[in-house]
């Protein structure tokens, strides 16, 4: 009878070194993997630090601060620590930063009186708030709110304007939109102002 035989031991070994071959060449395959892994994540994080253009807008980096209400402005006005506290945040490398919300020219517009207002007498603390942020190498953009007569519910003692049924009328939704416009720190777009052309003429 012909025959082979092979010795356990030596059949052990060589699925041993297979064994350690494949394992070799699938830790080679993750190292690869976590490499570039790595290399996309190292290159997201780079892009955070570069400088923006768009039109008109630049940004040293592309680091953004969100908004955080802060109940700074007794009676809407913001007081000097809130100035600070935007440069410290300008100063530390913020490329953009979003104000708190801040409330229209409308009484139905605000909630809390602690809140800041964007209009009138008011507007001078936020010229010293903006020059502080600049003055800082960061740019800010201002977050306009109109919240109706909703409760706000870190002070829900504070008293809310009462509703009115004919708030939905046309003529007091094309005054909310001038609010918008007005209380907008920029020019009108072309849109904006043929919208408002438009009820000029209506109305005459």
């Amino acid at each position: 009878m012909v025959g082979m035989m092979i010795a356990p031991s030596a059949h052990s070994k060589a699925d041993s070194e297979r064994g350690a071959c494949d394992q070799a060449h699938l830790l080679l395959v993750s190292a690869e993997g976590s490499r570039r892994r790595w290399l996309v994540e190292a290159e997201i994080l780079r892009s955070l630090f570069r400088p923006f253009r768009y039109k008109s807008l630049y940004l040293r980096n592309r680091l953004t601060m969100s908004p955080m209400t802060r109940y700074y402005a007794p009676e809407g006005v913001p007081k000097p620590e809130v100035a600070a506290y935007y440069g410290r945040r300008s100063r530390g490398g913020a490329g953009l930063i979003i104000t708190e919300g801040t409330f229209l020219d409308r009484k139905l517009a605000r909630n809390n009186e602690r809140i800041p207002w964007f209009h009138g007498e008011r507007l001078q603390p936020w010229r010293r708030i903006v020059e502080t942020v600049h003055a800082g190498g960061g740019a800010i953009a201002l977050q306009l709110w109109h919240v109706g007569g909703v409760r706000d519910f870190n002070f829900p003692s504070c008293l809310i304007p009462r509703f009115d049924g004919a708030i939905l009328s046309l003529e007091w939704k094309e005054a909310l939109w001038d609010r918008y416009v007005t209380g907008a720190p920029r020019p009108r777009t072309p849109s904006e102002q043929q919208y408002s052309d438009r009820k000029l003429r209506s109305r005459r």
